[in-house]
């Protein structure tokens, strides 16, 4: 929602949750598997799934949903998902890991239990703390058994995490040297619940902030006024508000003040 920049700056306090997940690379892809003989393009690997596959047989174990769709609540703080599996083959399978690739996951199995016997069930059982995530959001879950002969097996978490504030525009720009006129962002309250803004802080003295009601718990304006353009200025605008969530009383917004990028060459004709 903000340039990578703006993401970098910091305030003790202003997002809680920002820092609860650990951004760790993306799981390592399967072994690529072979081309078959006249094919145009390489299989897919057997064990990730594509959006909305069917269950997955790697080895004795099927998983019988390897992708799993959950949407939360504004009242929820943490979802929970179960991936049911069972035991189709002739021999004993071992889970020997499950790997969760963001701190704001865990994962285990139902019951603790590593080790299944034919015909036996369980489910790989998901929490995600949904921190400050809004929107579509999508983890990976790792499993790896003594049964799967192409190493880890894809399991995808897909969370909707539904907007509760809209901001237009999320960020306000200036240029180095325009006139410290003052300009504004629009925010409305999404949710059935009125929500009212109690309060705006800056990350910087030289940017004023005000809030002006609109329609009372609904909607309301913050007017952004630069003390000075002189200098460049990056910073963000904590929005505090009595939502009865606590990840929600705090919505940050953005400003900028940039020098003028410079004018492309023209391009020979």
């Amino acid at each position: 929602m903000s340039s990578p920049s703006l993401r970098a700056i910091i305030i003790a306090g202003a997002l809680p949750g920002l820092s609860n997940c650990g951004r760790a690379p993306s799981p390592p892809p399967p072994p690529p598997q072979p081309r078959p003989a006249q094919a145009d393009t390489p299989a897919s690997p057997a064990t990730t799934p594509p959006p909305d596959a069917p269950p997955i047989v790697v080895g004795s174990i099927t998983f019988e949903k390897p992708r799993l769709s959950i949407t939360a609540a504004h009242s929820e703080s943490q979802v929970r998902g179960s991936f049911p599996f069972k035991i189709t083959g002739p021999t004993a399978v071992n889970i020997t890991d499950i790997r969760a690739y963001c701190s704001c996951l865990s994962v285990n199995t139902n019951d603790g239990r590593r080790e299944y016997q034919p015909g036996q069930s369980g489910t790989i059982d998901a929490v995600f703390d949904l921190g400050s995530f809004e929107g579509e959001i999508e983890k990976s879950i790792g499993v790896t058994t003594d049964s799967s002969p192409a190493g880890e097996t894809q399991l995808t978490l897909a969370v909707t995490i539904p907007l509760l504030y809209e901001a237009v525009p999320p960020t306000l720009k200036w240029s180095v040297g325009d006139a410290p006129d003052p300009k504004e962002i629009r925010i409305r309250i999404l949710g059935d619940q009125p929500i009212r803004i109690t309060n705006t802080v800056s990350s910087r003295d030289q940017m004023l902030a005000a809030a002006r009601e609109v329609t009372p718990g609904r909607e309301y304006i913050i007017t952004l006024t630069p003390q000075s353009t002189a200098e460049p200025m990056l910073g963000m605008l904590r929005v505090e508000t009595d939502a009865p969530w606590e990840r929600y009383r705090k919505k940050l917004l953005f400003f900028n003040v940039a020098r003028p990028q410079p004018a492309a060459p023209a391009t020979p004709p």
